[in-house]
């Protein structure tokens, strides 16, 4: 995990860091903080449609025009007007240009079905200071005509560059570019003029300036003696035409590892930013801590929460970002395709409200069931789940047949019921557990589902149906041109990403498959794709695809001679949504079907 973090490190940021040396000797006996991440055992993130009965759901995507083969660190949208030369919207982008990072406007596209700005459609304009050598990138809006910005300016000076906490930095004697934070009016850049500007003889890296417009407080990242271990981030204070003196945000938010790129909500004192030394899902993760200002100081809660799966991966994620008209809209750079890309975590709103305006407080139904005391509403602490198991092939309802429920990691059922005559089924749950309900037919497929709910969520009742079917329809989520490499999370039939682990659904494949063996001559294993390229090419692709899924039912005790690996290619197109976008819709087109085939 240190290998990946120490890679990541070196490339990533507006950095000239010098590489690390293991071999670097320590003059004096001191232990420097131990960098001890634990694992991140949370709930998922719910990006499923029915997202626990709410009026919207959660989408993760890629965004359209920036992401290259290159690296993308950081997205940032600013709706004003700002101007280097000309007037534009403060909308930039950090990406790699010739082994360097620099800055880059960028145009945000148009809905035409919503009318409003596309949230996941950019296209890549004009350089910013093309003029300047050296590194440039995460830009922050101060005011207008007026940018903040981290830049390696070339300095001829000669830095050593040993320090007393965190991990040891090689020896150089050389020209290097030391990452500051500079202020840029119009054309020109100036160093900020704060105490950031250092006489120390040792290198101090600067970077990630983030800027808290309500309270006038700017964050940053930086190495600079006085932290906790590796890189800390700092806050100072608008004063006049200056900052006060730099301050740790402290052990609430920075631990001995490297805790970095911080970005202040938009909507309430809250610090988003990355870090690999908590409870991390996966080298740097995402987290966020509310604070609250005293004057100048800046007082952050009891502990940062981790942004969780399946935002945060085993791969790198950090530069979190919202635009500053909506926080429906959640950016961010990751590297678990191989390069660093920007991904967007996306709100969107069922009855097709997309809105760039800040969201009011959700206010509970007529129908919830609140205990009212003495003016404090308390939330109902069980809710229903209820719905009807159908047999797909008729769409009758089934009756008399057993619904279970499994709640958290237990092996056994927690509860479990009989459909009526009409095939409905319910349960009284206790919120704050995750429940897998689950029901099972001795030939047919079975059919099963998680769901959450918190404790501290208004809805009392959520809904959803089970079916039976000779086929299965099992949408591991691969991208668009990958047979081999899944994303973690399997999706639903509209295309939405479910809690449900991949590795976790063949699983209960294998365990569908076996119960019926001995009355099965064949399970047919049918791959599709998405119409991108050409039909040879997908006819392929398809196959590959359907392969994957034997040989990991075969590693599950499914006999080779029961399987039969099959393609359609593009062939066999699912019906389009109205205003379905088109990403959302290859995503469900790229699917694997499995049929059982009864002996006679």
């Amino acid at each position: 995990m240190k290998v990946i973090y120490i890679i990541l490190f070196s490339i990533l940021m507006v950095s000239c860091r010098p590489p690390f040396n293991k071999n670097k000797s320590i003059d004096c006996e001191v232990i420097p903080p131990q960098c001890l991440p634990t694992e991140w055992m949370g709930k998922a993130l719910d990006t499923s449609f029915y997202n626990n009965g709410k009026n919207y759901y959660y989408q993760i995507k890629q965004v359209e025009g920036l992401n290259t083969p290159k690296q993308e660190y950081g997205i940032y949208l600013n709706d004003v007007v700002y101007s280097i030369g000309k007037k534009q919207k403060a909308t930039f982008v950090t990406i790699s240009k010739d082994d360097k990072q620099r800055i880059f406007n960028i145009n945000q596209g148009f809905d035409q079905l919503t009318g409003t700005k596309s949230s996941d459609k950019f296209s890549v304009g004009d350089e910013l200071f093309d003029s300047y050598e050296g590194d440039f990138g995460f830009p922050v809006y101060i005011s207008p005509n007026e940018l903040i910005v981290s830049s390696t300016q070339l300095s001829n000076a000669k830095y050593d560059t040993e320090r007393s906490g965190g991990l040891q930095l090689q020896e150089i004697a050389a020209t290097i570019g030391q990452s500051r934070i500079y202020n840029s009016k119009s054309e020109s850049i100036t160093e900020l003029q704060t105490s950031l500007v250092s006489n120390s003889p040792h290198l101090i890296w600067e970077s990630h300036p983030a800027y808290d417009s309500k309270n006038n407080i700017l964050f940053f990242a930086s190495d600079r003696a006085g932290g906790y271990g590796g890189v800390d981030i700092w806050y100072m204070s608008k004063e006049g035409n200056g900052w006060s003196e730099p301050i740790n945000c402290g052990a609430n938010v920075n631990t001995p590892c490297d805790d970095i790129t911080p970005f202040v909500s938009p909507v309430a004192n809250k610090l988003y930013f990355s870090s690999t030394g908590r409870d991390n899902v996966g080298g740097y993760d995402i987290f966020h801590i509310g604070y609250t200002t005293i004057g100048k100081d800046v007082e952050f809660s009891k502990a940062p929460i981790n942004m969780g799966a399946p935002v945060n991966t085993k791969y790198d994620e950090f530069s979190p970002s919202f635009p500053n008209y909506s926080d429906n809209y959640f950016y961010y750079s990751s590297d678990q395709d191989g390069d660093f890309d920007i991904y967007l975590l996306q709100k969107i709103f069922k009855e097709g409200k997309d809105s760039i305006e800040f969201e009011p407080e959700e206010k509970p139904e007529d129908k919830i069931d609140f205990v009212v005391k003495e003016d404090t509403v308390v939330i109902n602490p069980t809710f229903n789940l209820e719905g009807v198991v159908k047999d797909n092939r008729t769409n009758e309802p089934i009756e008399n047949i057993d619904v279970t429920v499994k709640r958290d990691k237990e092996q056994t059922p927690h509860q479990s019921t009989k459909t009526d005559i009409e095939g409905k089924y319910k349960f009284r749950l206790a919120k704050g557990h995750e429940y897998n309900v689950e029901v099972k037919n001795d030939t047919l497929f079975n059919d099963s589902y998680k769901v959450f709910v918190d404790k501290n969520d208004t809805n009392n009742t959520f809904k959803r149906d089970l079916v039976f079917d000779v086929v299965k329809t099992v949408r591991i989520n691969f991208k668009y041109n990958q047979s081999e490499k899944p994303y973690e999370y399997i999706l639903d039939s509209l295309g939405n990403q479910e809690n449900t682990t991949w590795q976790e659904a063949i699983d209960n494949l294998a365990e569908d498959i076996k119960k019926s063996q001995s009355l099965l001559s064949k399970v047919i294993v049918t791959g599709h794709t998405d119409p991108v390229a050409s039909n040879s090419y997908n006819k392929q692709l398809a196959l590959k695809r359907a392969e994957f899924v034997v040989s990991q039912l075969v590693q599950r005790g499914i006999p080779i001679y029961l399987l039969n690996a099959k393609s359609k290619g593009e062939t066999e197109k699912l019906v389009k949504f109205d205003n379905e976008l088109e990403e959302q819709y290859h995503k469900r087109l790229r699917r694997v079907t499995l049929e059982k085939i009864f002996t006679k």
